[in-house]
């Protein structure tokens, strides 16, 4: 029997001991709301559209055996030498700052401890830092605000002395709100640095 097991475009084929052969397919989680694949032979077609659900194939004329719910647990501990080196999911962490300032909200300033441990867990990993602003003042000051609270942040990581492969950092001002609204508008959510860890 021969498994391949499905995240976003990742397709591995892998041993299976049984005795008679077949092929099964497995959709991994991608940490994602959108995550499903159809599965199709000249016998016709089914969708596994939640993580871990699985289906088996005995020939490329049958239609795929109805799709069942596999366990999360029981996969990953099978496939478990062979997900190792797979890269891990990328993530991110949001990071908010005083209005018109490159300082740290008292809970984002919380959040630093968390962001360290995450890359020392990751290590060595690729960080990319992207910062971000509200619409007051113009789009040209708004683009140097975003890029030094993102510096800030990297600063931040540099003093707590973390391996990092590769560090990106960038600003898209305000050019990309987390909540889109009018020029000249004091939005919180806004006022961010996202660090993404990969």
């Amino acid at each position: 029997m021969v498994t391949f097991l499905v995240s976003a475009v990742i397709l591995l084929s892998l041993p299976f001991l049984v005795s008679s052969p077949k092929t099964t397919v497995v959709l991994l989680d991608n940490n994602k709301e959108h995550n499903a694949i159809d599965v199709t032979t000249e016998g016709g077609k089914v969708a596994l559209d939640k993580p871990y659900m699985l289906t088996s194939l005995s020939t490329s004329t049958a239609k795929p055996q109805p799709v069942t719910q596999g366990d999360e647990t029981l996969i990953n501990e099978k496939y478990k030498d062979t997900l190792a080196p797979l890269p891990h999911m990328p993530t991110s962490m949001l990071f908010y700052f005083e209005e018109g300032s490159d300082l740290l909200v008292p809970e984002s300033k919380e959040q630093i401890g968390s962001l360290v441990q995450l890359i020392k867990t990751e290590e060595p990993c690729i960080v990319d830092i992207i910062g971000h602003s509200d619409t007051v003042g113009t789009a040209e000051s708004n683009f140097e605000l975003a890029l030094k609270r993102a510096q800030t942040l990297k600063l931040f990581l540099e003093d707590n002395n973390v391996t990092m492969k590769k560090v990106n950092v960038q600003s898209y001002g305000e050019s990309d709100p987390l909540i889109p609204t009018g020029d000249n508008v004091s939005e919180p959510k806004n006022r961010r640095v996202e660090v993404i860890v990969r």
